[in-house]
């Protein structure tokens, strides 16, 4: 396996656990040192490590575990939602794998999980989630393959207008960000040094103003619909509409929440942002085909 992840930059995910141990990082530490450093952490502080496990499930677990039709319980912990969440794959039907129950204990009802000992009822709901996520990828694979047999799960929008031989592959409720200077303000500037010349008077020598710096932000500038052809990127707007062949972007990249993409130029980049990330491994898919990958 390549290790070229590790030159990668690090991530917030793992700058918010290194903080939680308490640590402190130089400017460009790489995705690979902070691994290391945080699995000497884990190592060393077994109780701050149970202390990360132990805290509440964030906002982003439980929103993927309500897409799976999994509603949290008061209580539920990271570690928990991890361990719900974590390899789908494993497991394929609706009852533990024989070997599992039958080393149960009876009176614990328990197995050892990848963060620990969790219960009978979190087992149950991982494995409504991995048939849930399976199901997920056998829809989504439907329609790739009616896509590819020259279905479309759209056929119009009454105000676009279809190319010759292009159709509609996908469309999603959106809002539209472009990047925009917000404000400006001075930096390097230097009040040089001052000499008394005369009671009440005096004499600047070096004063520099400084260069004036834009501060930029996502701003939203429309709101409307995503609509992905086979042959075009679109955004049908209240305020502003866009269509772009996809063979002149400069650079395209799809998210959980939206896809950012840049048509060089002095355009700016630009964000279409999701109104539900409910559909964004749809998309992603779909941009996969159309594209080519």
């Amino acid at each position: 396996m390549s290790d070229d992840w590790r030159n990668d930059p690090v991530t917030e995910k793992q700058k918010e656990k290194l903080h939680f141990f308490g640590c402190t990082w130089d400017e460009g530490i790489t995705k690979g040192q902070a691994s290391d450093s945080i699995n000497e952490c884990v190592s060393k502080f077994p109780e701050t490590q149970q202390a990360w496990l132990n805290r509440p499930a964030t906002a982003e677990q439980l929103e993927e575990l309500k897409s799976f039709g999994e509603e949290a319980e008061d209580g539920l912990t990271y570690g928990e939602a991890k361990e719900l969440l974590h390899d789908p794959d494993t497991y394929h039907s609706t009852h533990p794998p024989k070997s599992v129950m039958d080393s149960t204990p009876p009176v614990l009802s328990a197995k050892r999980g990848f963060f620990g000992w969790i219960s009978d009822k979190l087992e149950q709901r991982k494995i409504r989630i991995a048939e849930a996520k399976a199901q997920r990828k056998a829809y989504i694979a439907s329609i790739i393959s009616n896509l590819k047999n020259g279905q479309s799960p759209l056929l119009d929008r009454p105000n676009f207008l279809l190319q010759r031989g292009e159709r509609i592959c996908w469309a999603e409720p959106s809002t539209l960000e472009e990047i925009k200077v917000v404000g400006r303000h001075y930096e390097g500037g230097s009040s040089g040094v001052t000499f008394r010349v005369a009671k009440g008077v005096r004499f600047n020598v070096g004063r520099q103003r400084g260069h004036s710096v834009s501060e930029t932000a996502a701003v939203t500038t429309s709101t409307g619909e995503l609509i992905i052809t086979n042959k075009r990127l679109a955004f049908l707007g209240d305020r502003k509409s866009l269509a772009i062949k996809f063979e002149k972007l400069l650079e395209i990249h799809p998210a959980t929440n939206g896809i950012k993409f840049s048509e060089g130029g002095r355009a700016g980049p630009k964000l279409i942002r999701y109104s539900s990330k409910q559909n964004a491994d749809i998309i992603c898919e779909i941009l996969n085909y159309v594209l080519g990958y």
